[in-house]
């Protein structure tokens, strides 16, 4: 008698975990909270622009997502975040 082959079953591949929203870690609804706690209007501004938006009112320069993975602003809030982008 000839041998039968027996089929493999292949084990589902694992779904991949999902992506955050947000590549610097802040939320924008994190980042609007900030913005009205310190005066700003969020308004229709986009992530980087109310961040700068908040940093020029705490009196820092408007850098975040500039630095290329090294900031001098010890002080800023968005600093952690700021080197990552």
């Amino acid at each position: 008698m000839p041998a039968t082959k027996t089929k493999s079953k292949a084990k589902p591949k694992a779904k991949a975990k999902a992506k955050p929203r947000s590549s610097t870690g802040l939320t924008m609804p994190q980042v609007r909270a900030k913005a009205k706690g310190v005066g700003v209007t969020p308004g229709k501004l986009n992530k980087y622009d109310l961040i700068h938006a908040i940093q020029e009112s705490e009196c820092y320069t408007p850098c975040y997502g500039t630095c290329g993975g090294y900031c001098d602003q010890a002080e800023c809030c968005f600093i952690t975040d700021c080197v990552r982008v």
